[in-house]
């Protein structure tokens, strides 16, 4: 009984890897929709506030996605670690926008706005 646990668990691993295919895959298909702003540099897609992105059968926030990419650590989904906006642009996906912290430090940021 634990072997099908131990294989979902390992399904919901997302490396940076597939992050960088996860956001390649979502330019190839949405790159006319993209803008990035001349001033402060964010990227984002026209479509949604904040669009989620399904690839090899992990959903995450399309900035989660970036966050990952853009740092050498995987994540599993789900855990508690969140991509923060240092833009305070919820719909900003530009990598070095985001960095990874806790809910509660993303509620700090919030907070100060």
């Amino acid at each position: 009984m634990s072997e099908p646990q131990e294989v979902a668990s390992m399904a919901t691993v997302a490396t940076p890897a597939t992050a960088r295919e996860a956001l390649a895959e979502f330019e190839a298909q949405h790159g006319a929709e993209l803008a990035q702003c001349p001033v402060l540099g964010c990227v984002t897609w026209s479509s949604l506030p904040r669009p989620d992105w399904s690839y090899k059968g992990i959903r995450m926030p399309l900035y989660r996605w970036a966050c990952l990419a853009a740092h050498r650590e995987s994540i599993s989904v789900g855990e508690h670690r969140v991509a923060r906006h240092k833009c305070d642009n919820e719909k900003c996906f530009n990598p070095q926008h985001l960095h990874w912290g806790t809910r509660g430090e993303n509620n700090s940021d919030r907070a100060l706005e």
